[in-house]
């Protein structure tokens, strides 16, 4: 409850496709609504801070980013402080092939970040991975990760929820093959 807020949606990617364009074509979504940029952001996250930097937010908060790529280029060691600064919502997908550890990934880069990070699973379940590691959590398979930026008072109740959901996760009796 509250004002509302004007939204920005920028997309930025390395192909930005027919399909891309017409799919916001016919969703009636405006260019001003959602801005395609084309950026390769393969290997450094600096052209993903000139993209942002370029659409006029810099120094933004960055409520939504949803990584499509390899996230141990992206987030290298000093490559992407000044973005993941700025995050209170973080998605990317883990892929076998993807080279690097994905503990330092978690539980160092992004953890030294104030992101709290969960294996985002289907039925609504969500493990939590940020002080919660398990050994098996290294073995490579595909995957995606939903974090959270707690450093944020306005991405607190969204850490909350996140937490209901782990538990309610944990409580459920699954078995997995």
């Amino acid at each position: 409850a509250g004002p509302s807020i004007v939204a920005e949606s920028v997309c930025i990617t390395s192909d930005p496709t027919k399909e891309l364009r017409s799919a916001r074509q016919t969703a009636g979504i405006t260019d001003a609504e959602l801005q395609i940029l084309s950026a390769n952001i393969d290997g450094s996250s600096s052209t993903l801070d000139k993209a942002m930097d370029r659409v006029g937010m810099k120094n933004t908060p960055i409520d939504y980013l949803w990584l499509e790529g390899d996230p141990y280029e992206v987030f290298a060691p000093g490559a992407a402080d000044e973005i993941l600064s700025r995050v209170r919502y973080l998605e990317f997908g883990i892929d076998w092939s993807n080279q690097g550890s994905f503990e330092e990934l978690v539980l160092q880069r992004l953890a030294g970040h104030n992101l709290v990070c969960y294996w985002s699973g289907t039925n609504h379940n969500l493990w939590r991975i940020t002080d919660c590691w398990f050994s098996h959590y290294a073995t490579k398979h595909w995957a995606y990760v939903a974090c959270v930026g707690v450093a944020h008072d306005d991405a607190r109740m969204l850490l909350e929820r996140m937490e209901v959901v782990f538990a309610e996760t944990l409580r459920k009796d699954q078995a997995f093959d």
